[in-house]
């Protein structure tokens, strides 16, 4: 379902633009698919790489529309910081957008445990 969604915003992406939610879960699309590549390929490798980076950009104009609503600024951190993860930034950033979820949602567990699990998995 996920391409089919996907292929949806595609064809009203320019109608999107402005709209938080649509471009969320546009971007929370991008990721499902980008996740589910699975053919070691370099041509798949590159076209994952490409999709998480347009699920990056979405999620960064996504935190700029939603400047005054902390419940989607708090998915929109906690979904940047997993696909920022997904390519290899730099751990300070991963934590910095996750921790933002986190401070802006402190009651929802999905955030630090996601952390946690990450952090534990780095030390280790």
């Amino acid at each position: 379902r996920e391409r089919e969604a996907h292929q949806l915003f595609l064809s009203i992406a320019d109608r999107i633009q402005s709209d938080r939610k649509a471009l969320h879960e546009m971007a929370q699309a991008k990721f499902a698919i980008a996740k589910s590549k699975t053919d070691p390929g370099a041509l798949q490798r590159e076209a994952q790489r490409r999709l998480f980076q347009q699920t990056e950009e979405i999620l960064r104009r996504v935190l700029g529309l939603a400047s005054n609503e902390d419940y989607r600024r708090a998915w929109a951190s906690f979904d940047l910081a997993k696909t920022l993860a997904e390519l290899s930034r730099p751990e300070v950033e991963i934590e910095q957008y996750c921790s933002q979820a986190i401070s802006l949602l402190p009651y929802e567990k999905r955030f630090a445990d996601w952390l946690r699990r990450r952090q534990s998995r780095l030390h280790h």
